[in-house]
């Protein structure tokens, strides 16, 4: 039952992983691309992420293997917000999940 007091989903954020982020990237008309696309749902990523899946483009990208990393950025950064997360931001995210 939603109520006055009810968060909407234009009040929630989300961490976007590397599959999704590279879905994006492949097919912007898929589901994961739709979603992020939508400006519905305030998303984040670390910036590790974006990180982690430039250093494997190799594996990612067969598809687009002309990908700049400007336009990959420039997609991302359009989307989704990307923050730095230190180490202790990171040991107190992992405590919670337990």
């Amino acid at each position: 039952m939603v109520t006055a007091n009810s968060p909407t989903i234009l009040e929630s954020s989300y961490v976007v992983d590397t599959t999704e982020l590279v879905s994006l990237q492949l097919n912007r008309n898929g589901l994961a691309g739709k979603i992020i696309r939508s400006f519905v749902l305030d998303l984040f990523t670390p910036y590790k992420a974006i990180d982690e899946i430039w250093k494997n483009r190799g594996e990612w990208f067969q598809r687009r293997p002309n990908l700049s990393l400007h336009d990959f950025t420039d997609t991302l950064n359009w989307y989704i917000k990307v923050v730095h997360v230190d180490k202790m931001q990171m040991n107190s995210l992992s405590r919670m999940d337990k």
